[in-house]
């Protein structure tokens, strides 16, 4: 409920409808010929992005995550829509604003809010980031009037496949609502429980790549930076583990290009898992 009142009093289906309506009441009320028709021009592009806006209340930015091999349906998971303003030059664009939700039981979300900056510099893409922990980062866009909707399907990492999906990877400065990429989402999982719980209690064969042992541990490093209580600090990273994190390097693939997950031994996984568990344990015996 914070989130859509956030978005909604920040959106330019508010912003838009007022302005919309106050221009049309000003024009209506101005006697000069040449000033009514000079009000016709902010009054055609307020009223542009407003109906745009529109459009995309009613078939808003939206989707299902669900699991490539298996249709289930991915939930809890964070998606991040930013929307991409008209180019200022040919080589350039900016970024009127980005919005996080996290899907639902059902692995649906819906971006209902385009930002209010939107009604002065416009709508020329909109894109989507899905990062579902221990999966393929995959992407997806389309521009205005090209409905962003359907099934998004999240692949695992799996041996000599590419680690990252085709698709924009929009980064956008201006974050509306509490959906911050440095903060959780009121009820979002850290990525490293979920990994952990992933890898190291269910044990889950596609949890054997190279590439998800070093998600792993870099989340890892960044819930031990959110943690004041020094999340990696109350058990440093032995010797071995240094020198076979070293190993599990991805490296380049051929012939699609880009990096590519490589399987890893069950030992390997373990040997992780064990240092992990410790390092838990020794958190909660310090609180």
């Amino acid at each position: 409920m914070r989130t859509f009142l956030f978005e909604f009093l920040f959106s330019a289906v508010l912003w838009g409808s007022l302005f919309t309506w106050w221009l049309w009441r000003w024009r209506g009320r101005v006697e000069s010929g040449l000033a009514r028709k000079l009000l016709c021009l902010p009054l055609a592009w307020i009223g542009l992005h407003t109906a745009l806006a529109w459009y995309g209340f009613v078939l808003p930015p939206s989707g299902r995550l669900v699991d490539a091999d298996n249709g289930a349906p991915i939930k809890n998971t964070r998606v991040t829509t930013s929307w991409v303003s008209y180019p200022m030059s040919l080589w350039n664009t900016i970024c009127s604003g980005e919005q996080a939700h996290l899907s639902d039981e059902n692995g649906e979300f819906a971006f209902r809010f385009a930002p209010m900056p939107t009604l002065l510099f416009g709508t020329f893409y909109r894109s989507q980031l899905i990062r579902a922990p221990g999966r393929v980062l995959e992407g997806r866009g389309a521009f205005p009037l090209m409905p962003l909707i359907g099934t998004v399907p999240i692949s695992h990492f799996t041996p000599n496949a590419r680690i990252m999906g085709d698709g924009p990877f929009w980064q956008c400065e201006l974050v509306i609502g509490p959906g911050a990429s440095s903060h959780l989402l009121p009820g979002e999982e850290h990525s490293f429980d979920v990994m952990y719980r992933d890898a190291c209690v269910e044990k889950q064969a596609w949890t054997l790549t190279d590439v998800f042992i070093q998600e792993m541990m870099r989340y890892a490093f960044l819930k031990g930076r959110a943690d004041p209580m020094g999340f990696l600090s109350r058990l440093p990273l032995p010797p071995f583990l240094r020198d076979e994190l070293r190993r599990l390097q991805p490296v380049g693939c051929r012939p699609a290009g880009g990096l590519c997950a490589s399987s890893i031994n069950p030992n390997d996984r373990d040997q992780f898992c064990r240092y992990f568990t410790k390092l838990q344990a020794a958190v909660r015996d310090h609180l």
